[in-house]
């Protein structure tokens, strides 16, 4: 059985977490914050790393760039509220994928299995991910993020705005960056 961890301050998130990891076939470990991963970690062979972004003293991108030095295990990023910035700078660190607590958490379980797949597939090809297809990985998250939040607000970038707690120009900027505005 797959074995996930589940990294959240919050004992109700991980509990959100933990019945849509389970549904999915997962085993599942918990650390309230990033010292009591590290030794779970050290202790058992994880297969996925689910944290939430907001984590007091040490964030999700920090959990991140530690797993990463030391483990290639697939690590999903959940945030309450998502931001570009937030999901740029999980994706440079190293995450997999960078989803919404809300709406996404139900497609947490899919998403896990299809890391693992793609992990199991590239482990048998002898394949390995060049920086340049990690770039092009991590822009398609945004551009599904963004295409997500603009269904959703209709267009509206003030909404986008507020919902992600920017300025219209910097979800502009990140609009026209990928093509995704006139």
């Amino acid at each position: 059985m797959d074995r996930a961890l589940i990294v959240d301050d919050v004992a109700a998130v991980r509990e959100i977490v933990g019945k849509e990891l389970c549904g999915a076939g997962f085993a599942i470990e918990v650390a309230v914050d990033v010292e009591e991963a590290s030794d779970v970690r050290g202790r058992i062979r994880l297969d996925l790393v689910v944290a939430g972004h907001r984590q007091p003293g040490i964030d999700a991108i920090d959990l991140v760039r530690r797993f990463r030095s030391v483990s290639d295990v697939p690590i999903v990023v959940l945030a309450a509220v998502p931001s570009i910035d937030d999901c740029e700078q999980a994706m440079r660190a190293g995450a997999d994928r960078f989803l919404r607590l809300g709406g996404d958490v139900k497609a947490l379980g899919n998403a896990a299995r299809e890391l693992l797949r793609e992990r199991s597939q590239s482990t048998r090809a002898g394949e390995t991910v060049t920086r340049e297809e990690a770039r092009a990985i991590a822009q398609h998250e945004l551009r599904t993020l963004l295409q997500r939040l603009l269904i959703e607000c209709r267009g509206n970038i003030a909404e986008i705005a507020r919902r992600m707690n920017r300025d219209r120009s910097t979800i502009r900027y990140h609009l026209r960056r990928l093509d995704m505005l006139d």
